[in-house]
């Protein structure tokens, strides 16, 4: 049986990078400047408000992505 995939959604594409650069979410958090209950929030799905641009844009860089990617997944 083939296993479920989890969808490909913003908190799933933020965890999976988040964890591909062996970071903590206290350890996202604090590069891009926020709390780490805001990453945790971000990650299950309880992400109101949504990341600001400036949040997004820190988030990309510092996962090795785009803000787009973050947003939208592989949209192309």
């Amino acid at each position: 049986m083939k296993p479920i995939e989890a969808p490909d959604t913003f908190p799933a594409r933020l965890h999976r990078l988040r964890r591909g650069k062996h970071m903590t979410q206290s350890g996202l958090a604090a590069v891009i400047g926020c709390s780490q209950t805001t990453i945790a929030s971000w990650e299950a799905g309880r992400h109101c408000p949504m990341p600001n641009s400036v949040h997004m844009r820190k988030l990309a860089q510092a996962l090795g992505t785009t803000p787009l990617y973050l947003l939208a997944g592989d949209v192309l």
